[in-house]
Parts: structure tokens; sequence; C-alpha cells
């Protein structure tokens, strides 16, 4: 390649990444940049963002409310991995798996989540994880939260009056396939694979009680 052709291809490169900024910075780079940067460079941890269902050692991206709770603000190390599944080559999306692993570091417990994109349309593992993990501990996450708003968080409830922000930090978000936007003000959360479980917000993006619902916890 001769000098005037390596600079052409250099500035075809550089357009292409201004005028795209997934090409610029994709999930997965941010992703990687967020785990290696803060980790390996800073040596501080990563936590979780929000409470985390888990039956045993496997935990759900959709999050469903079953079995124990690993919290919110607990220090992580993060993985994401990509594999063939038992039934590759049949032509599906779902031949390769794709999801998360990671331990807890106040017990040395390992977790797995499958990542099932078709119940997250529009977005991938990588975007997801970014999502599920923060550089922020619990004490920073609910900085400014009245005593009542920290208390439900801790238990995993919503209650009249939490904003979208602490209703994410105590349920996680909402499975996408059923509420494509968080601009609405009714999302939609899974129970298990058969009963789901709505949260309904005002006009002013705080928590108020469904019409069906008969608890102080929504």
């Amino acid at each position: 390649m001769t000098p005037r052709m390596f600079l052409v291809f250099f500035f075809i490169l550089f357009a292409l990444s201004i005028a795209s900024p997934s090409l610029a910075l994709s999930a997965r780079d941010k992703l990687e940049a967020k785990i290696t940067g803060v980790i390996k460079t800073e040596r501080k941890p990563l936590y979780t963002a929000y409470n985390l269902f888990t039956d045993g050692h496997k935990v759900r991206a959709i999050n469903f409310r079953v079995g124990t709770i690993i919290p919110v603000g607990t220090p992580v190390e993060v993985e994401i991995y990509e594999e063939e599944s038992d039934f590759g080559g049949s032509g599906y999306d779902d031949d390769r798996v794709e999801g998360i692993r990671f331990k807890t570091l106040t017990d040395n417990h390992l977790y797995n989540i499958e990542f099932t994109s078709r119940y997250h349309p529009g977005t991938n593992v990588y975007a997801y994880a970014d999502k599920m993990f923060t550089d922020k501990n619990f004490d920073q996450l609910t900085t400014g939260k009245s005593p009542e708003i920290i208390d439900a968080i801790r238990r995993s409830a919503v209650i009249p009056g939490m904003s979208k922000e602490d209703v994410i930090l105590s349920y996680g978000y909402p499975a996408e396939h059923r509420t494509p936007s968080l601009q609405g003000n009714i999302w939609t959360y899974w129970k298990n694979r058969h009963r789901s479980k709505k949260i309904c917000f005002d006009i002013e993006e705080k928590a108020i009680s469904c019409a069906q619902q008969k608890s102080n916890d929504l």
C-alpha cells in the first residue's frame, strides 16, 4: 500500500467513525472498557446496579422474582461469554448462547446469566451487562433518598412515591418485549414464566397503586 493509499484508507475510517457513533464505540467496547478500566487499572470492583434474583447459581436477565436476592450494591467481578449451544447448527439465532458470568466478592459465589435476545429486542448482552453493573456502591446509589425508600429498595419492594430510578434499583429493568420504553407510565415485570406484575407511575413519574393492587407494596 502506497503512502497515498494509506492516507485515503485512514481518512475513510475516520469519517465512518464520526458518522456512526456505534462504530466509534460499540456496546461491547463500552462494557469492556468499563470492566478492564475499573477492575484492572483502578483496582476497584463493579457492583450490582439493582437487586438480582437467583435460583441457585442461575440468574435470569429478565430477573424473575423467585429465589433469593443478590442485593443492589454487591461488589462483583464480571465477564461476558459467547459460545455454541448444544443445538448448534440448526440455523436459529439461539444456536449461540450469550451470557454473563459474575462472582460476588462478599462470598466468592459464582453466578451465570443467560441472555435471551428475544426478550430484549433492540439491545445485546454487552449493553445489558452495562446496565446490570455499575461502579457505584449502595451508599452512592441511594444518596439523598429517604429512609423509607432505602428500606423498600433493600426489600426489593415498590412503595407509593418511588421514582423510576428507585424502582430500577429495587426491581431492575422491565423486559423490553413488554415494556419497550422507560418513558411509559406502566412497566411490566415477570414474577415467573407465567405471571407478570405491573408497576404504575403518575404524570410526575412517581409510583402509584395500580387498580388491581391491594397492598402498600405495589
